[in-house]
């Protein structure tokens, strides 16, 4: 359980692990730059 809590703060972690595509990447670094605007 420790594991996934580790793992479900830092969303563009997460992506990457769990599925490393070039198109995964770009879309969870857009995702908190679309909130912060």
């Amino acid at each position: 359980m420790s594991e996934q809590l580790v793992l479900v703060p830092p969303l563009s972690v997460v992506p990457a692990v769990v599925l490393p595509e070039p198109a995964v990447v770009p879309v969870s670094i857009a995702v908190p730059f679309t909130h912060r605007l």
